[in-house]
């Protein structure tokens, strides 16, 4: 596994006219508060990378596996209808033996899965998932949503870009909580909030059956 880990602090200057607007996020915000208590965290962030967001995360100490999951995915040509979602996952997303995660970020990852692939990814990460560990995911209630997952660029603890790639559009499935859960098996809602921009932002704690 390719890590990252960086001691600089990123910039937060407010986004210039030549931008996109920051949004603000009250669940980043809520993670970033863990981060900066626990410290040193282990962190799988499953969207691309980007150093300006590698080097915020660096500042709390923290080590960042980038495992972009939605290009990946595209790039080996797995189908969403794909009947055997988990057999590919070992490619799409090697875990090393040993290697264990305290935070995972989806960003809006979710949106763009099919429930039995999300039932394939956590079931591949279980393993590797320490006790508590905190899953950071949103999703949207709009009719629409972009054909790709956002890009989402770090501002600070609270502030985030979103990134678009084209006009291209595609129907929003509007996931219910209760059907994240469902499928995020062994994790426990820790709080949730709702933007104007109609958002849902979510952090969901691991707290797996024991026995």
């Amino acid at each position: 596994m390719n890590w990252f880990a960086s001691k600089s602090k990123p910039a937060s200057a407010p986004a210039t006219a030549s931008e996109p607007a920051a949004h603000h996020s009250l669940g980043f915000r809520a993670l970033t508060r863990a981060l900066r208590r626990d410290g040193g965290s282990s962190i799988l962030d499953l969207g691309p990378a980007l150093g300006q967001n590698i080097a915020f995360f660096g500042q709390f100490g923290s080590r960042v596996h980038i495992g972009d999951l939605y290009r990946s995915r595209l790039e080996v040509g797995v189908r969403a209808d794909d009947e055997h979602p988990g057999r590919h996952l070992a490619r799409l997303l090697p875990i090393e033996s040993g290697e264990a995660f305290d935070v995972v970020i989806a960003w809006d990852l979710l949106d763009y899965l099919e429930p039995k692939e999300v039932d394939a990814l956590i079931a591949h990460l279980a393993p590797a998932l320490r006790e508590g560990a905190l899953l950071f995911a949103m999703v949207s209630y709009q009719k629409e949503i972009p054909a790709s997952p956002i890009r989402f660029r770090i501002v600070d603890s609270e502030h985030l870009v979103y990134e678009t790639h084209g006009a291209a559009r595609r129907s929003c499935p509007r996931h219910k909580q209760p059907d994240l859960e469902r499928h995020l098996r062994g994790f426990k809602i820790d709080s949730s909030f709702l933007l104007r921009n109609g958002m849902q932002e979510y952090l969901w704690a691991y707290r797996p059956a024991q026995g």
